[in-house]
Parts: structure tokens; C-alpha cells; sequence
């Protein structure tokens, strides 16, 4: 969950401002009134500022960092595993990817939103040993948790 909630700010910022190759920005307003009226909180009419304010108040995680060299190669791993003209990401091509990435894990080190207080479970990354263990080599470990 750390992954989609780091991701969704950023990529549905990237649509809200026109990036159709991501999304319909007024699918996602449409989308996000939707949810809004659903939910039992007061939340921003903005959809980012929504989701975002959502997010932090179910207390999910969503403050990660990554080198550069890391999100590169999140992104040629990203395009290689479900693009190159697959469906599940289409025309989208690594830079793509990279911005979309990048923006939602700033350089390690740099100054960004406060992170959430820890919900319920820890936020011990051994939690999530299971789950690498079972996708074989693939792990997250270079992603660096704050």
C-alpha cells in the first residue's frame, strides 16, 4: 500500500493537468466526487488534495525516497515488465514512468511532507519479507522507507 498511496498524488496530479496518455482528467473528477460524497470525512473538493488528505488520514504510509539511479531503474523495469506494447501501459514510455516516479519519491535526504504517524502495525519493512520472498528475486529493499 506504501507504493500506490507514494504514487496516486503524483500521477493523479500528472492527469488533473492534461496528461491524457495517464488518464481523463474529468474522469477523474467525476470519479473523485463519486468517492467524496461516499466517504464519511469532510474532504477537498481537489481530487489530489482528496486523496492526499485520505491517505493520510487512514494513516497509510506514503513517504518514500529513492536515489535517482533507483528510479531509473524502477521506470526500464516498469516499461520491460508491463509496456512495450502491452496494454497495461501503453504508449507510455520510460520517461514517463521516470517523472511519474520521481514525483512521488523525492531524492533521499531531501526536504518533503511530514510523514504520517504510524498507524496501528509498525512500519517495520521485515513485515513485507514474506511478500519479496514470494515474488522470488524481486525485492524493494533499495527503496528507502522515512
Amino acid at each position: 500500500m506504501t507504493a500506490v498511496a507514494a504514487m496516486l498524488p503524483g500521477l493523479w496530479s500528472e492527469i488533473a493537468a492534461g496528461q491524457e496518455i495517464l488518464g481523463s482528467a474529468d474522469r477523474l473528477g467525476a470519479a473523485w466526487r463519486v468517492l467524496r460524497a461516499a466517504s464519511s470525512r469532510e474532504l477537498p473538493a481537489d481530487p489530489i488534495a482528496g486523496i492526499t488528505a485520505l491517505l493520510d488520514a487512514w494513516r497509510i504510509g506514503r513517504h518514500v525516497s529513492a536515489t535517482p539511479e533507483q528510479i531509473d531503474r524502477t521506470a526500464r523495469r516498469s516499461i520491460a515488465a508491463w509496456g512495450a506494447g502491452l496494454p497495461m501501459l501503453g504508449r507510455l514510455r520510460s520517461d514517463d514512468v521516470r517523472r511519474i516516479v520521481g514525483r512521488a519519491m523525492p531524492p533521499a535526504g531531501s526536504v518533503a511532507a511530514a510523514p504520517v504517524a504510524p498507524g496501528p502495525f509498525p512500519p517495520d519493512p521485515s513485515m513485507d519479507v514474506g511478500a519479496r520472498r514470494h515474488r522470488g528475486l524481486e525485492n524493494n529493499d533499495d527503496l528507502v522507507r522515512r
